[in-house]
């Protein structure tokens, strides 16, 4: 009797799990509120994270603004998330990347702000300045010799606002066929383009990256 019902139970867990991977995790939303109250009067900039830039071997930085990040008070009193960066110093030429991450449905809502050393807005970017590469919403900027600090922000003005776009690309095959006169190589080519659909949000991820100047 105790062996039966030990033999059912362990069929049951091994079932429960065989059948718990097949469940696909549901898609990632946008976030569309913010959800905090306890939010910096001004961005914090003392705790900012160095941005390295190697001209040979750069490598991108991976960042998440969302909780349990940082958020900022604005003058509307809605809020946002925010993260800030040292730049590279020492008189190096250089490009920043700044992308958000799309993640099924959601895409963070970026906002860009470089400051000097006494902590003062010297230029601003929105979303209307971004661009798609690859799979980055993303902008490139070349910052100038007095800025040092580097603010992400989400834009809560556009979270919520829907972004439609279409992927398209190219995929070749190719395959071999063996005959009696010898190996023959086909080549076969299609296009294809998908319509993506993604919703700003007040988290999400983002990739940072200093580039060598162009």
């Amino acid at each position: 009797m105790n062996r039966r019902t030990i033999g059912l139970r362990i069929s049951g867990a091994v079932l429960g799990a065989l059948l718990a991977g097949c469940v696909h995790a549901p898609p990632v939303q946008p976030q569309l509120a913010l959800g905090r109250t306890n939010c910096d009067a001004t961005p914090v900039l003392a705790d900012a994270v160095p941005i390295l830039f190697d001209s040979k071997n750069g490598k991108p930085m991976d960042a998440w603004l969302g909780d349990p990040g940082r958020c900022v008070q604005t003058a509307d009193a809605v809020g946002d998330f925010y993260a800030s960066f040292a730049l590279p110093r020492g008189g190096l030429a250089y490009t920043l990347q700044i992308g958000a991450l799309p993640k099924d449905f959601r895409l963070l809502a970026p906002e860009v702000r470089l400051l000097n050393d006494r902590g003062e807005i010297t230029r601003s970017f929105t979303v209307e300045q971004f661009l798609f590469r690859g799979n980055q919403l993303s902008i490139l900027v070349r910052p100038y010799p007095e800025e040092t600090t580097m603010v992400v922000l989400s834009d809560h003005r556009i979270v919520g606002q829907s972004l439609s776009r279409i992927q398209e690309g190219i995929t070749v095959s190719s395959y071999n066929v063996i005959s009696r006169s010898g190996t023959h190589t086909f080549t076969s080519k299609y296009g294809y383009d998908a319509v993506t659909e993604t919703t700003f949000s007040f988290a999400g991820d983002l990739r940072i990256m200093a580039l060598p100047p162009a």
